[in-house]
């Protein structure tokens, strides 16, 4: 299940802050600017309120990472979440099964260089065919960044990125929120 929340300037930030545990507080309050602070809380409250939605958790279970920096629940293996953010809203992605998840604002404007080193001829043929190029870019990217998150390889080869969506292996579930942001939940094909 994908959580999206995009108004993150919302809430009283000093009294979120209050109700994180020490670490992650800690962690948020060494971001430099007040935005990526209300992101690290506004992530961190989807992903405790999907906690007790899907799964009845009151009490957030230990956050470790693996040695790409994914992160998973140490005592919950059963339990799989993705986090992502930028500056229009922050995602969480809940499930029984590995996931992965991307959010992005639209991109303002499409960089050649870019479109042709992370998409393949076809993928570059759909952008200039679209209505939106922007959101087309984008909604392609967030595919592609989501299939990396869900493996947690971490992306080490930008030339894997012009053959990830034609492998076969990943199921995408895409919203466009028109001139803002797309967000992209990925799984593992059945």
């Amino acid at each position: 299940m994908i959580y999206v929340n995009d108004d993150i300037t919302g809430f009283d930030l000093d009294a979120a802050l209050a109700d994180l545990p020490e670490w992650r507080r800690e962690k948020t309050l060494r971001f430099r600017t007040d935005l990526l602070r209300r992101q690290s809380v506004a992530v961190w409250i989807l992903l405790r309120n999907a906690l007790r939605r899907d799964f009845g958790i009151e009490e957030m279970p230990e956050i470790d990472f693996t040695s790409a920096g994914k992160p998973f629940f140490a005592s919950r293996q059963d339990i799989h979440f993705n986090l992502s953010h930028c500056r229009e809203a922050v995602a969480c992605a809940v499930d029984v099964e590995p996931v992965g998840v991307d959010v992005e604002a639209v991109v303002r404007k499409i960089d050649d260089a870019v479109l042709r080193e992370v998409l393949n001829d076809e993928e570059i043929a759909r952008v200039l065919a679209a209505e939106s190029r922007e959101e087309e870019f984008t909604r392609l990217w967030t595919m592609k960044e989501s299939a990396v998150k869900l493996t947690g390889d971490g992306l080490t080869d930008t030339s894997l990125l012009r053959t990830i969506l034609n492998d076969g292996r990943y199921a995408f579930e895409t919203r466009v929120v028109t001139g803002r942001y797309v967000v992209t939940e990925c799984h593992l094909r059945k």
